[in-house]
């Protein structure tokens, strides 16, 4: 199962998950990857128009927290930004989702400081948008 199945939930990212390039959906993944070793939840919105793909930490009971990455699905593009987290220092990146982007975010340290900062209240690895129907 390709882990983007995962979010068969975001109206928006099925709508164009067809228009997207192999380093889109690439870079998503690698995205995914290294936020969920970390112990982060990946999560979708549950917005009407458009849902979005949210990364950040969720209570045990799928309660959302704290956001820290947020992607829009459009037509051509996967945007994505770092949520306004002053408690962390978060940078202030936003743009295409791309290898470019994720260098600079793990360059800054923001995610380990979010993993730090915002701490699972269990050990626990990080759920994933199918987790949530199970709660």
């Amino acid at each position: 199962m390709d882990i983007l199945d995962q979010f068969a939930s975001s109206v928006g990212f099925e709508k164009h998950r067809a228009s997207y390039t192999n380093a889109q959906l690439d870079a998503l993944r690698q995205l995914i990857k290294v936020t969920h070793e970390e112990g982060l939840d990946w999560y979708t919105t549950k917005m009407e128009a458009n849902t979005s793909i949210r990364c950040g930490r969720k209570e045990d009971n799928g309660d959302a927290k704290r956001a820290l990455l947020l992607i829009e699905p459009t037509e051509a593009d996967l945007d994505i930004h770092v949520g306004s987290v002053h408690e962390i220092d978060a940078p202030t990146l936003r743009g295409s989702l791309n290898e470019e982007f994720i260098s600079a975010f793990l360059a800054d340290g923001c995610l380990k400081r979010f993993a730090e900062h915002y701490p699972a209240s269990t050990i626990r690895v990080g759920f994933m948008p199918a987790d949530y129907a199970r709660m």
